[in-house]
């Protein structure tokens, strides 16, 4: 028989069950207090997820009878068959009872915007009963995307860094390789330098041995220097230093141009060249200069992969037009040379990328001349791309969009005056400026053997006192090197420039300077400078640059 005592305690426990109820009414659209061993359901609060009448809930039967019902009327049909998985109150129960909350998610609504609902399934505190458990359905909707959202960013952060891994693993790999290479390519024509200088040493009294070696070793400077430039303007163009100059030109003799650089390269090795050229519209605005530069490695390359007694066909074509009043030409480089494996192919492009080191080819070179080309036609609007086969030969084709243009439009030539070869630097004043002793011992040679009387200064600002302490005619023009120690060209030109003495200040000066980059050159004529001679500077080029400020013209 219930005591007086029960009743405080049933009614303690109700109050509880209360508690647990109103904490997660604050959460929950639906709550249901469900006792699986008298598989009745009561309804503590019916929400528009409830699913079922209270009757229903009340009178359903076993449990998993009303989750079909309750699936049937609000899960989506997709979802149905997992959400009862997930229901099934033999997985259910041996957790609740041991304390464990069950968390079950499925999708309801429109199955075209569908909406997501949460049930969670848990024994309440306080109770001693087993088998009783609350059952709270609400939407999770906005939970739901947000995890979606975080997952998604989470895997699109996992997939930038997996990709920036790779891509620096593939940089770091790729630069080694390229440094082993470039380590092996620029050994080989030093050691042919000191190696030849060692030999005009031991054999100086040998007039036709020291004149071969001199030979060679102008030709391992000249592979050297091809090295480094190609380094240096690829360097440039990834830092964006490169600015396209649009100007008028007759792309035929650009092509007539080009041959006369090439064809000696074509004809030492017994190759048969051919070129074709299918345009309408030859006036044109490209920047000749770089497209040049593109047409030049990719023919270098044919050339040197190229066996003996083959074949290279040159070809350009206008394939169309464009609707901004462009057309669209396309050059075509076509050899049946030694070709490329096909894995690599798809590699040439990239940076620092190459298929053997020359100590497989046989052809020395940094393999960074593709790489230029790319970023080039890039540069330009354009597109390039290669079609090789080993064994059989290679073609690289790139495609630019070109302003058509008229004759108006180019500039009109200045009368010149007629120019002899030969010029007279004889007791020409100059003053040498700059740090490296070896640099200003091999400029004076050049130009005392022309005649020039020379003076020297280490740094800018020697040069500057020098100017400023000497007469008007004292010197007849400056050679200004630019990075130097204590004051660099730059700011000893422009302290020059400023001397109150306006004949002094008026002085040529020349950069003659390893800052050998358009930039270089346009600092140079921002600071004053009159001209820019990028080392090495030949003799010829020096003595012609100076005869055009203070050169007299020899009676011929």
């Amino acid at each position: 028989p219930r005591t007086q005592h029960d009743e405080p305690m049933t009614e303690r426990k109700t109050q509880d069950l209360q508690h647990v109820v109103s904490a997660m009414t604050e959460d929950y659209d639906t709550i249901i207090r469900y006792n699986f061993r008298t598989n009745v359901g009561e309804i503590f609060r019916a929400g528009r997820l409830v699913g079922a009448t209270r009757e229903e809930w009340r009178n359903a039967g076993a449990f998993g009878t009303l989750m079909k019902l309750y699936a049937s009327r609000v899960v989506l049909p997709v979802d149905r068959e997992n959400f009862l998985r997930q229901v099934q109150q033999d997985r259910l129960l041996p957790a609740i009872q041991s304390g464990k909350p069950c968390t079950v998610t499925a999708r309801y609504g429109s199955p075209a915007n569908p909406n997501w609902l949460g049930m969670r399934i848990v024994r309440p505190g306080g109770t001693a009963d087993m088998n009783c458990a609350l059952v709270g359905i609400r939407d999770i909707s906005s939970e739901i995307t947000e995890e979606q959202q975080r997952k998604a960013e989470l895997e699109m952060q996992n997939k930038a860094l997996q990709a920036a891994r790779d891509a620096a693993q593939a940089a770091s790999k790729s630069k080694s390789t390229f440094l082993f290479n470039m380590s092996h390519d620029i050994r080989t024509p030093m050691n042919a330098v000191l190696g030849f200088a060692d030999k005009i040493e031991k054999y100086s009294d040998n007039a036709e041995l020291v004149r071969e070696a001199v030979a060679k070793l102008k030709n391992s400077g000249t592979v050297l220097l091809n090295i480094i430039n190609e380094v240096l303007e690829l360097s440039r163009i990834e830092s964006g230093k490169i600015d396209i100059e649009l100007v008028p030109c007759d792309v035929r003799s650009g092509i007539s141009q080009l041959e006369d650089v090439v064809r000696p390269l074509i004809e030492k090795k017994f190759l048969a060249y051919s070129v074709q050229v299918n345009v309408r519209d030859y006036l044109v605005r490209m920047d000749v200069a770089r497209v040049n530069k593109v047409v030049f490695n990719i023919l270098s390359n044919a050339i040197k992969y190229t066996p003996a007694g083959g074949n290279i066909w040159y070809r350009l074509d206008q394939i169309g037009s464009l609707p901004d009043g462009r057309v669209l030409y396309k050059w075509s480089i076509r050899d049946n040379g030694i070709g490329m494996d096909a894995d690599f192919v798809e590699h040439a492009f990239e940076r620092f990328s190459r298929e053997h080191s020359s100590t497989v080819s046989g052809i020395e070179g940094t393999g960074l001349g593709l790489a230029v080309c790319h970023e080039l036609v890039e540069k330009m609007g354009g597109a390039i791309n290669i079609n090789s086969e080993k064994g059989k030969g290679t073609v690289v084709a790139f495609s630019l969009p070109v302003e058509r243009c008229t004759e108006a439009d180019f500039p009109k030539p200045e009368e010149e005056e007629v120019k002899e070869d030969a010029v007279a630097l004889d007791g020409k004043k100059v003053l040498l400026v700059d740090d490296n002793e070896m640099n200003r011992e091999i400029a004076m040679d050049m130009l005392t053997d022309n005649g020039v009387i020379v003076e020297m200064a280490d740094n800018g600002f020697k040069a500057v006192e020098m100017i400023a302490a000497s007469k008007p005619g004292d010197f007849d023009l400056i050679l200004m090197d630019i990075q130097m120690p204590v004051m660099d060209g730059y700011e000893a030109t422009r302290r020059i420039r400023a001397l109150p003495n306006k004949k002094l200040a008026n002085i040529p000066i020349i950069a003659m300077t390893a800052n050998a980059f358009d930039e270089d050159r346009k600092a140079s004529r921002a600071a004053g400078m009159n001209a820019h001679l990028a080392k090495p500077v030949g003799a010829d080029v020096l003595c012609r640059t100076l005869s055009e400020f203070i050169g007299v013209r020899s009676p011929g």
